[in-house]
C-alpha cells in the first residue's frame, strides 16, 4: 500500500500483519481523490480543507488527503496502532491528530470538518451509527462532504441531515458521496 498522489506520492504505508484491517485499495483511493478534485457535485475543494478519517485503520485516507493539499486530518479508530506507525513516516506529523474512539460514540467536535472519509469494516452495521454520531456531535459543517466506503452489495441509508449525491462502484467496494445539509 502506498500514497498514490500529492507531495508524498509513492510513500509506502504499512498494514500491520495479524490485524483485522482492510484498507481502501490503491485503485479505489486514487479514484476517490480524482472524484474529489474534479466531480461537479463536490461542494468544496480539498485544498486547505480539514479532513476526518473515521475508521482510519492505517490512516491511508487521511494521509492521502493531506498529501494532496488538505490542511489537516483527524484520524479516529478504536485501534490506532497502524495509523500511528504510518504517521511516523510522514514528514509533517503535526498536520495530524489521532483520537482513539468508537465511531458510534464520538466525542463532541472541537471544530467541524470539510470532509469526512469513512471506511468501516464491511457488513457490520457500523455506517448508520457512525453517520448519526458525526451529525449529532457536530463534526460536520453545512456543505461538508462525507464519503463512505461499503461492500458493493451493501445498502446505505443516510441519516437525517445528510443528502446522497452519488455513488460509484470499484470492484468489491462502493463509494457513497453525501453532503451535510
Amino acid at each position: 500500500m502506498r500514497v498514490v498522489g500529492g507531495r508524498w506520492r509513492g510513500l509506502t504505508l504499512d498494514s500491520l500483519p495479524g490485524k483485522d484491517i482492510r484498507p481502501t485499495s490503491d485503485r479505489a483511493r486514487e479514484a476517490l481523490f480524482n472524484i474529489l478534485a474534479h466531480a461537479p457535485f463536490v461542494p468544496t475543494s480539498l485544498q486547505g480543507a480539514n479532513v476526518l478519517d473515521l475508521f482510519c485503520g492505517t490512516g491511508a485516507l487521511g494521509i492521502e488527503a493531506v498529501s494532496r493539499g488538505a490542511a489537516s486530518a483527524i484520524l479516529i479508530d478504536q485501534d490506532l496502532t497502524a495509523a500511528r506507525a504510518n504517521l511516523k513516516k510522514v514528514k509533517e506529523p503535526q498536520l495530524f491528530q489521532a483520537i482513539q474512539a468508537d465511531a458510534a460514540k464520538l466525542p463532541a467536535a472541537k471544530a467541524p470538518v470539510d470532509f469526512a472519509l469513512l471506511d468501516p469494516p464491511y457488513r457490520k452495521g457500523l455506517v448508520g451509527p457512525a453517520l448519526f454520531s458525526l451529525v449529532s456531535q457536530g463534526w460536520l459543517k453545512p456543505g461538508s462532504l462525507i464519503v463512505v466506503e461499503t461492500a458493493a452489495d451493501e445498502a446505505l441509508h443516510p441519516v437525517e441531515g445528510l443528502t446522497l449525491l452519488d455513488n460509484r462502484r470499484y470492484g468489491a467496494a462502493m463509494l457513497w458521496f453525501l453532503e451535510r445539509a
